[in-house]
């Protein structure tokens, strides 16, 4: 047994609470760990006499282990415990060929067991891992619906014009090739709003906007003004008719908030410019020692927010809870949320649920999002490594078996309950479209949909991508929605695999099992459901 593989810590995605009497543990080996793995916990204050007159540790439990994951190196054991005091004691009993093994954080202890199959416990209270209290304030807890919310995201200046009257300037005929990042084609929100009744009924529950404050752009993530919507979209009133509607339909809304930066026209912005250091507003952003400023990536035009300067930061708020509280917005969607500090973001949280504690907060997060999951912070963040995994499996890059090793790593990146409000996608505004990343093949873009689909998670599609729009490169991909030829196969694919996913429960489940998974494809069961996919086209299972 190679110990060294094995990992375990006592918080965060390898031990947590579930409430306030039960505890998700799960432990990492090596895939040579072949043997039995139990787990033995119990309540280290707890104390009793044995017929010897000496006490011991009184009433340890023990449960078994299974293997939740595979990957091509590790395995993944897992177990939910009881906890009736709320603090627990406990660690890993390792049967394999070569002995018997107890487990804790200061490795592996060989131990005798007795006639009766049982051994001296009393060395637990100091090699065991400690979970010292469970408290009420530390659970995670995110807004419930969001498990069965399958989003929408809509790029607003792409997706469909509807307020005629608006002054937008010169536009590019809708539809024409987009060629560069400010080529503005005029849609704006009057447009979604006449669209809500088509996309309600291709089972979408959630629309997820990109930013729609007033910038001179035509993503609008240099924002002008905070406090109002860009004129080309329309007016608040276009807006509270959006929302209105779009909950009157069952949809939620979800906005796009920029807290990393500003745009350079915003006038707090333009005061520091003109008045440097004897702007009141200079400390609001981050200075370097040479003159210059910190921006998001290297563009100027986004000069970047110091969000630990408490007047910047109160009016970031301030931000936030007129948005909350006079739409009545049910997410926000944080851009380049990890660049912003956590501080930042615990004290965001607090206000956020102060206003409404079934507000979604979503945080933009490429990599591992787990240090912002803590129940603090964010509900979700965005699952990249994902799509990267169903990107590389439908575009031919990958196998099968190589899908399932990252699936199973993206499973038990995050506890059980984060996966369940975890955002999935295939594409957004920052990425290619999956037709493209599918090489123009249909049915590879089928597969994606449905792993897409069969995740726990809750489901985004870009617009779009339902019709099979093309894009390679964030540029291209915002191209205009086509509403004189959406009504294709896939479209309809994906609206029975939406209701497929609202009615059958286990779509949306954590557990899988994995029948087949080789250079051929996988063949993989939720529940009563059995899903076949190879990207090759072969057929690779017959009922």
């Amino acid at each position: 047994m190679d110990f060294t593989m094995f990992h375990h810590e006592a918080k965060g995605r390898y031990a947590y609470a579930i409430d306030l009497h039960n505890l998700h543990i799960r432990l990492r080996t090596g895939q040579d760990a072949k043997g039995n793995i139990k787990l033995i916990a119990f309540d280290p204050f707890v104390w009793a006499k044995d017929e010897t007159g000496e006490y011991k540790i009184s009433d340890p439990v023990t449960y078994e282990m299974n293997i939740e994951h595979s990957t091509k190196d590790f395995d993944w054991w897992f177990a939910e415990i009881k906890v009736p005091t709320k603090r627990a004691k406990y660690a890993f009993i390792v049967e394999c060929e070569d002995g018997t093994y107890l487990y804790g954080p200061a490795g592996e202890t060989a131990i005798s067991l007795d006639d009766s199959g049982e051994f001296d416990i009393s060395p637990l209270h100091h090699l065991g891992y400690g979970y010292p209290y469970i408290l009420e304030e530390d659970l995670f807890h995110a807004p419930s619906w969001v498990t069965d919310t399958v989003w929408y995201q809509i790029f607003p200046e792409r997706y469909a014009i509807g307020g005629k009257h608006l002054n937008k300037g010169e536009l590019h005929p809708w539809g024409s090739k987009v060629e560069g990042i400010n080529q503005f084609f005029g849609g704006d929100i009057l447009g979604i709003a006449s669209k809500l009744t088509e996309i309600r009924g291709l089972g979408f529950t959630g629309i997820y906007l990109t930013p729609i404050f007033k910038s001179p752009s035509t993503h609008k993530y240099n924002t002008e003004d905070y406090y109002e919507i860009d004129p080309a979209f329309g007016t608040k009133e276009d807006f509270k008719e959006l929302v209105d509607k779009a909950h009157s339909l069952g949809i939620k809304i979800m906005i796009d908030l920029v807290y990393n930066h500003i745009g350079s026209t915003h006038p707090i912005w333009q005061d520091v410019v003109q008045n440097g250091a004897a702007s009141k507003y200079y400390n609001w952003f981050c200075h370097r020692d040479d003159g210059s400023y910190e921006t998001f990536a290297t563009v100027k035009a986004m000069p970047k927010w110091n969000t630990a300067n408490p007047d910047a930061r109160a009016y970031l708020m301030d931000v936030t809870l007129y948005w909350a509280k006079t739409y009545g917005i049910d997410g926000f969607r944080l851009d380049v949320a990890n660049e912003v500090s956590h501080d930042f973001w615990r004290e965001f949280r607090k206000a956020v649920r102060g206003v409404n504690p079934e507000i979604y907060i979503l945080g933009e997060v490429w990599d591992d999002g787990m240090p912002w999951l803590m129940g603090d912070q964010f509900d979700g963040v965005m699952n990249y490594p994902l799509a990267e995994a169903i990107w590389s499996f439908v575009s031919g890059k990958t196998d099968g078996a190589k899908l399932r090793h990252d699936i199973s790593k993206c499973l038990v990146m995050y506890p059980r309950d984060r996966q369940k409000v975890i955002f999935n996608l295939l594409g957004t505004h920052d990425t290619s479209r999956i037709m493209t990343v599918c090489n123009n093949k249909v049915e590879r873009v089928k597969q994606a949909f449905t792993l897409l689909m069969t995740m726990p998670g809750s489901p985004m599609v870009f617009y779009g991508d339902e019709i099979g729009l093309i894009g390679d490169g964030a540029d291209e991909a915002r191209q205009c929605m086509i509403w004189d030829e959406n009504k294709s196969d896939l479209q309809a694919f994906v609206k029975d695999l939406i209701t497929l996913r609202a009615e059958d429960k286990d779509m949306k489940s954590h557990d899988i099992i994995w029948h087949k998974a080789d250079n051929e494809g996988v063949i993989y069961q939720k529940g009563s459901l059995m899903v076949a996919l190879n990207p090759n086209g072969a057929e690779i299972w017959r009922r």
